[in-house]
């Protein structure tokens, strides 16, 4: 039975830690850019092992997990180490254009145009830079004195090209680094999904 989300997200952060210490940062830097073919198969030979540990974690009521439970799991660690984490739901949502990063507890974003917060937030500090180090390294981008703004592109999303942009902390007034996300469409839309993205005016026919 599926309990508090946020019991799911703590072990699949678990097995994340386990399978990072296990492989290394240098492959984690590789798994989503390059010979993705390759990669496909070493990525279900990977949830395949993950699954497998899964067999031997049990509920506070000495219960083995369900095969919902390990759908669950499996799904945060397929965010985790091939997507974005606890914000991947929006980087795939299509009413969502843009992704902006500010601290742990302020996440913004743009819906159909319209700009508000939303109900995701990191743990505390520490896992918000954890978050942003890892989209660094994955993209190969050094962020530091000499380049404190980084603009990069991520082609391997599957429905949308990410522009995402990163401000160090070094220069940053919060004195936490800034991360934007400009979400592009891979297959453009239509005056009809324009028009319900709320992009035209009644009069449009």
């Amino acid at each position: 039975m599926i309990k508090d989300k946020k019991v799911y997200m703590e072990l699949a952060k678990l097995l994340c830690e386990e399978f990072q210490k296990k492989q290394g940062a240098a492959l984690l830097a590789n798994l989503t850019k390059r010979n993705m073919d390759a990669l496909d198969v070493s990525k279900e030979k990977i949830l395949s092992e993950i699954r497998e540990e899964l067999l031997s974690y049990q509920d506070e009521d000495g219960n083995p997990l369900t095969e919902e439970e390990k759908e669950l799991v499996l799904d945060l660690v397929r965010k985790d180490i091939w997507g974005y984490g606890i914000i991947d739901d929006l980087i795939h949502d299509k009413e969502i254009s843009d992704i902006k990063l500010y601290n742990a507890g302020n996440v913004q974003i743009k819906r159909l145009g319209k700009r508000g917060g939303c109900d995701i937030t990191f743990e505390d500090d520490k896992d918000y830079n954890r978050f942003i180090t890892k989209i660094l390294e994955r993209n190969k981008v050094n962020l530091g004195t000499a380049n404190a703004i980084q603009t990069f592109t991520d082609s391997d999303q599957s429905d949308f090209i990410l522009r995402i942009t990163v401000l160090s902390a070094i220069v940053a007034d919060s004195k936490m680094t800034l991360m934007a996300i400009r979400k592009i469409p891979k297959e453009k839309y239509t005056l009809l999904d324009l028009k319900k993205a709320g992009m035209f005016g009644d009069t449009m026919p």
